[in-house]
């Protein structure tokens, strides 16, 4: 009949499509919105970012005028010509803090114009400029980051997110307070009735200890048992975090952490 007939003539049929992979997913995000949703490309090396280059958000105007290096995706590359003929860029380098603009003089362009494109993580040097109040990088050296290198030294040094994603953030350090609802008794424990652990980390090798500690934390079962941990900062003083992932304070979890930390060091 014809209801019949027009129901077949408005069949819309349309085929499974593939799912994008995650890297077209983020450049889509990115040039939609504006920025990074649902992940960062960056992510994965970040523990390479933050050793080898500085923070673009730890900038300071105690650094204008100096070198100071940074390492980036590229996110905008906008090319004008000068007065003289010759073509210069202005790019937007992105890390995980952060963003700065990178003015690309004529004769470091020509040596390396291949670089400059938008979705290329490079590292770069040059001089700190606060024209205008806004913290821009004369370019001076740039190169690309060879990424296998970066993923595999972040594997290598990454200390989890369990412990330090919260300390990145923080920008004030808190007192020590060290003390405890545990009961370090050698009887099972019941986890709820132990609410919280302080860790302490010694000074010295405090970046090995750190990484043991996130193997433990990462391999503990959760819990209700609530991890904070005094980190030592450079200038001597501690800042003290919680970590994302609260555990189950089993007896053989808390001797894993005296042996690496010392006894006096967990309450």
């Amino acid at each position: 009949d014809l209801g019949s007939s027009e129901d077949n003539i408005n069949k819309l049929q349309l085929t499974d499509a593939k799912l994008i992979d995650k890297k077209e997913r983020m450049a889509w995000e990115k040039e939609l919105l504006g920025l990074y949703v649902s992940d960062h490309p960056l992510k994965e090396y970040s523990s390479y970012l933050r050793n080898n280059f500085k923070n673009i958000k730890d900038l300071a105007k105690e650094e204008v005028n100096q070198i100071v290096k940074v390492g980036g995706i590229i996110t905008k590359v906008q090319k004008i010509i000068t007065k003289s003929g010759k073509a210069m860029v202005f790019a937007v380098i992105e890390d995980l803090t952060g963003k700065i603009e990178i003015l690309v003089f004529p004769r470091l362009l020509e040596s390396n114009q291949e670089i400059w494109e938008e979705g290329n993580i490079i590292s770069t040097k040059g001089k700190l400029s606060d024209k205008d109040g806004i913290f821009k990088l004369l370019c001076e050296e740039v190169r690309g980051i060879d990424m296998d290198e970066a993923k595999k030294y972040s594997e290598e040094n990454e200390v989890s997110s369990v412990i330090l994603n919260e300390a990145e953030r923080r920008e004030k350090s808190e007192d020590i307070d060290i003390s405890t609802n545990l009961d370090f008794s050698t009887s099972p424990r019941n986890d709820s009735n132990n609410n919280s652990i302080n860790i302490t980390i010694p000074k010295e090798n405090s970046r090995e200890i750190l990484k043991k500690l996130s193997d433990i934390l990462n391999s503990a079962q959760k819990g209700t048992c609530k991890v904070y941990i005094s980190i030592p900062s450079s200038d001597g003083s501690y800042k003290k975090i919680k970590t994302s992932k609260d555990i189950l304070c089993e007896e053989k979890v808390l001797r894993k952490i005296k042996d690496i930390t010392g006894e006096r060091n967990v309450k």
